[in-house]
């Protein structure tokens, strides 16, 4: 994927013909997380860009290859915008961001992986409704990392664990303070080991 990108990214550029990049010494994440922070850090060192408009244009030009290579979704889209504003927010496509503010930085360990199962047929009509309530869920969850009130976060994220439940039928992990998070065509579980 990365590669498809940077041969996207290249074909669109005058100044260089390769870049080679690398993920030393990487702590197990999802793909989807080190995808974006890898192609988005060659974007940069591509583009040398330095203002926050040129940041965020690069952005949506980032997304624009995903389009092109065929990775394009909401999270990506998300973590695209998060990555590069290095904030938390709340991202819905069509609506853009909500910067969530600064917060502590929790130490996510990536537990398991596995294939993203479809939808429940029964549950399609209320997706949409399904996935405003994980919004909320999300900046809920954003405040109570910012108040450091580690009882309520592991408590939303229950409630979001059940929505992927309720969707595809995903069983809550068994772990304190850990929930679901989509990636590519899997869903991975992640777990906060401490507060930074």
């Amino acid at each position: 994927m990365l590669k498809n990108f940077l041969k996207t990214a290249l074909a669109e550029g005058e100044s260089y013909n390769r870049v080679e990049v690398r993920a030393l010494k990487c702590p197990p994440i999802p793909p989807l997380s080190l995808y974006i922070a890898m192609s988005h850090a060659a974007m940069l060192f591509l583009t040398g860009v330095s203002s926050r408009k040129e940041l965020l244009d690069i952005v949506r030009s980032e997304i624009v290859i995903d389009r092109a290579i065929g990775i394009a979704s909401d999270i990506e889209e998300a973590l695209r915008f998060s990555t590069a504003l290095q904030a938390a927010i709340a991202y819905r496509h069509g609506e853009g961001y909500v910067y969530l503010g600064t917060s502590p930085k929790p130490k996510l360990v990536l537990r398991t992986c596995q294939a993203l199962p479809s939808i429940y047929e029964d549950i399609i009509p209320l997706v949409d409704i399904l996935t405003k309530l994980a919004g909320m869920i999300v900046i809920e969850a954003s405040n109570a990392i910012r108040k450091e009130d580690i009882e309520v976060v592991n408590r939303l994220f229950d409630y979001d664990n059940a929505l992927w439940y309720l969707i595809y039928g995903l069983k809550p992990p068994s772990n304190y303070l850990s929930k679901w998070i989509p990636d590519f065509k899997k869903a991975c579980v992640v777990t906060v080991e401490e507060w930074r």
